[in-house]
């Protein structure tokens, strides 16, 4: 994860049917086609409805049945309009996945976590803010797409 909680690991699962995901080529699923979530981390349990724009997110990106990449974003202060979870841990105003999964499935997958750090004060506000903006605009570009 990087930063003060450089080692930090969460663990959870994801369930989708898998009777809706095609032979080949790239496809994407949420909440809204049975993307299930429940995802530990610092001892508190997210669930998909803990995303901020749920219910369109998170999405899970396949390519040719394979999960590529989950999209699963929580924060404490998203802005109006969108799904703010208060997050137990000292010093975490969010965090998000990034990055490709690795390993197999029904084995294990492992995916990169950013963590987004409570601001110390007024000045870094912004600066956290912007970097939620930038990545919201990111995910909205179409990841999968």
């Amino acid at each position: 994860m990087g930063g003060a909680f450089d080692g930090t690991i969460g663990t959870g699962t994801f369930s989708y049917d898998d009777d809706l995901i095609p032979s080949f080529g790239l496809f994407e699923i949420g909440p809204n086609e049975g993307l299930r979530l429940t995802f530990t981390l610092f001892g508190q349990t997210f669930e998909e409805t803990n995303d901020y724009e749920y219910d369109e997110y998170p999405k899970l990106y396949f390519e040719d049945r394979r999960p590529t990449i989950l999209d699963f974003l929580v924060d404490e202060r998203p802005g109006p309009g969108l799904n703010a979870t208060p997050i137990a841990e000292p010093g975490v105003a969010g965090f998000y996945f990034v990055g490709p999964f690795s390993g197999t499935p029904g084995a294990g997958l492992e995916i990169g976590l950013a963590v987004v750090p409570e601001p110390p004060g007024g000045v870094f506000a912004g600066v956290t803010a912007l970097g939620l903006g930038l990545f919201a605009w990111w995910r909205r570009r179409g990841l999968g797409s």
